[in-house]
């Protein structure tokens, strides 16, 4: 019987309360068990014998509510420990995952598709500062720069200025950083309102909303499927 109620718990993983539950049920089957090989097996009596004398001491009026008590407290308290320990375990995730974010936004080489769009925008080398998770790119002939600031929930343009504005280069920057904050599980893009009216206009071009709240333009992306 334990080892038909061990096969049927581990089917039921995914269920918390009724693992919790079977696990409760096999525990207390084991105890009878070893209860009857300990008090009566090895005492020579029969199990009638052993019942008809706990019966007559009153044993049963207050044994079967204790042990209702002790079940639904073993359920309880197992699906308590369930619980926690899934939390523990999705926190520990998240924190993982907001650790690899930071290693992916703190490295310089994880830009290297987005300066290529804006080394062909300027015709020449940029220059780069990557500290404390924002990125700085300008030119020497300051036709070109961009300032990002990013952290684990969103990424905000802080500026930006191309040199050929009637060409696509903003566009393939924006999809440039679109696709690597969806990748890196960022689904915000902000701009801040205090930029150019061309920028201004960009971002309504491109489904930014206002935000007065953090009073910069918003672009909420969508997670992958």
């Amino acid at each position: 019987m334990i080892i038909l109620m061990l096969k049927l718990r581990n089917k039921r993983r995914n269920s918390e309360l009724l693992h919790s539950f079977l696990t409760a049920i096999i525990y207390f089957l084991a105890s009878m068990l070893l209860t009857y090989l300990v008090v009566i097996k090895w005492s020579g009596t029969t199990v009638y014998d052993y019942y008809l004398e706990l019966k007559n001491s009153g044993f049963f009026e207050w044994y079967i509510p204790y042990v209702c008590i002790i079940l639904v407290s073993a359920v309880i308290w197992f699906v308590y420990k369930r619980i926690q320990r899934h939390r523990l375990l999705e926190f520990k995730k998240a924190l993982e995952s907001i650790r690899d974010t930071l290693g992916v936004l703190e490295d310089i080489r994880s830009y290297d598709g987005l300066l290529e769009i804006m080394e062909q925008d300027a015709g020449n080398r940029l220059k780069v500062r990557l500290q404390e998770c924002r990125l700085e790119v300008e030119d020497d002939h300051q036709r070109v720069h961009l300032y990002l600031s990013f952290n684990p929930s969103f990424i905000e343009i802080s500026q930006i200025k191309v040199a050929h504005p009637g060409t696509d280069i903003a566009t393939r920057m924006l999809e440039w950083l679109k696709n690597f904050a969806i990748e890196n599980r960022i689904y915000n893009i902000r701009i801040g309102i205090n930029e150019t009216e061309a920028v201004q206009t960009f971002a309504q071009d491109h489904e930014f909303v206002l935000s007065q709240e953090t009073k910069t333009w918003n672009l909420q992306l969508q997670k992958k499927q």
